[in-house]
């Protein structure tokens, strides 16, 4: 049956009416999505340029402040100071560590010490040293008399320093005892603490593999020639230079406590010393009067007589 047509027209009408709902719906969608979208660039471009902001201000305060701090006449700039990495595996960092604040126990250490390279050559040209152990209580008051014996002399020593565990000494930057004391424990004389200590020593030093002669030394010790001579005769010589026997008088067993046991029983005391005795003595198989390179019990009072003896007398 066909339709009339007035139908026609109100069919017509419906559908225009419904297409205009349809184009007005997808324009508000399109229109919404574009919002959400900007809405969301400006809050990060926000952000982007907020933390630019922070980082721009930080830097023209930073700059206005060593501008301040700056002379007259000289230019300003901004300096952005930086930590220096250090590479711990390094060939240099292991054979040769500047910082001996290590974390390390003594059980740590000593194993790390023991380690020995199984190929005898060395993959690098290796200048043999000589390391000055200093066992101290706390301050070293013959300290100047020491730099003046090293001074010129720094590729071929080592220093290392135990003191009192919170104990800071007291050394210039530009001192070879600065930054050389190593982790310490409480030490009493007369016990195996003592030892300890030697030993701890003795194991930071091993950790740098060019060090080949070790020297025990105290706060009152002084070196007795200049530091080439002492330098050439360590490192030259055969043996070791340890003086140990059993002594049964009052300066020998005397000094024996019984407060060492059980580490340390009376048929293992010794008494001795570092340096050898006499006025001849032998070295490499051969006989010499260079016997003392260093002398000990010196008192504080006596540095300033030794600093004028040190360049006529002791050549340095």
């Amino acid at each position: 049956m066909a339709r009339s047509r007035g139908e026609r027209e109100d069919y017509c009408e419906k559908n225009t009416g419904l297409l205009k709902l349809l184009q007005v719906l997808s324009f508000l969608v399109v229109f919404v999505v574009g919002v959400v979208i900007g809405l969301a660039t400006s809050a990060h471009i926000n952000r982007h340029f907020g933390s630019q902001t922070e980082i721009y201000s930080f830097i023209n305060h930073f700059s206005s402040s060593l501008s301040k701090e700056a002379p007259h006449g000289e230019p300003n700039c901004t300096i952005v100071q930086s930590c220096e990495r250090v590479d711990c595996l390094s060939m240099e960092t292991f054979l040769e560590p500047k910082n001996l604040t290590h974390g390390m126990t003594d059980n740590e250490l000593f194993w790390r010490a023991s380690m020995i390279p199984a190929k005898k050559e060395f993959p690098y040209e290796r200048v043999p040293k000589v390391a000055f152990m200093f066992l101290t209580r706390g301050p070293l008051p013959l300290m100047p008399l020491w730099e003046r014996f090293f001074q010129g002399h720094d590729k071929l020593f080592s220093v290392y320093v135990h003191v009192i565990p919170g104990y800071k000494l007291n050394a210039s930057t530009t001192s070879p005892f600065y930054g050389r004391q190593i982790p310490s424990q409480p030490v009493s004389w007369g016990t195996v603490t003592l030892v300890d200590a030697e030993r701890r020593l003795l194991a930071n030093a091993l950790l740098d593999f060019s060090n080949e002669r070790f020297v025990l030394l105290s706060e009152s010790c002084i070196p007795v020639y200049n530091f080439p001579t002492v330098y050439k005769y360590l490192t030259g010589a055969s043996y070791s230079f340890v003086e140990s026997y059993d002594d049964p008088g009052r300066y020998g067993r005397g000094r024996y406590s019984r407060k060492m046991l059980p580490d340390i029983q009376l048929y293992q005391w010794r008494k001795g010393s570092q340096w050898n005795n006499g006025a001849l003595c032998q070295y490499n198989s051969e006989m010499t009067s260079i016997c003392y390179l260093f002398a000990r019990k010196f008192a504080p009072t006596a540095l300033e007589p030794l600093l004028e003896l040190a360049s006529s007398v002791m050549e340095f």
